[in-house]
């Protein structure tokens, strides 16, 4: 199953429909606002996520998303597609092996490895992969699965927007490095 986030409707598959096998894949840019978002609500302000310098310094190609970034885009598909509204996560064992920046196309991958009758619960596989194919995060999730069929409308007017006013400046500074010589003037009251 590929997943279309822009579908305005979540609509769950239940633990009774769920069969061995069975997958959904989401694929999501990540971007520098995503980052910094992450960072913001986690609290997690460790440079090497926020500071090229610093990340470089440390033997990364600049900065990188949070590990836990991935465990989010897990629960985006097992909480919104599949199973979808009323799944609630147990656990999630994650494996991270390697990194992800900014411009990166991610390829979120859950798949039912087993199903449980006696206690509704479904454990699945989960992958994350960059766009060259490279296994960024790899796990397992057990959740509850939804025992009634539900399609419920998909929140709306939901928007995160991150002003970042030394990203503004990075990427004026990266625009003028391409060029010999500006002219330029700086107005202040």
């Amino acid at each position: 199953m590929e997943i279309d986030l822009r579908d305005e409707w979540l609509e769950n598959t239940t633990f009774d429909e769920l069969a061995v096998g069975q997958s959904a894949t989401m694929r999501r840019a990540l971007t520098d606002a995503d980052i910094a978002g992450f960072a913001a609500i986690s609290g997690d302000l460790n440079p090497t996520h926020l500071d090229d310098r610093f990340a470089r310094e440390e033997g990364l190609a600049g900065r990188t998303a949070h590990g836990m970034w991935s465990g989010a885009l897990v629960s985006t598909v097992l909480g919104t597609v599949f199973p979808g509204p009323g799944t609630r996560y147990v656990s999630q064992r994650m494996d991270f092996l390697g990194t992800a920046r900014a411009g990166d196309v991610l390829e979120v991958r859950v798949a039912v490895r087993a199903k449980d009758a006696a206690s509704g619960r479904v454990t699945l596989d989960c992958s994350v992969r960059r766009q060259d194919g490279t296994l960024l995060m790899d796990g397992l999730a057990v959740i509850d699965a939804p025992r009634h069929k539900e399609r419920v409308r998909k929140a709306t007017g939901l928007r995160w927007h991150v002003f970042d006013a030394a990203a503004g400046v990075r990427s004026l500074i990266e625009q003028a490095a391409r060029h010999a010589g500006l002219r330029c003037a700086v107005v202040h009251p």
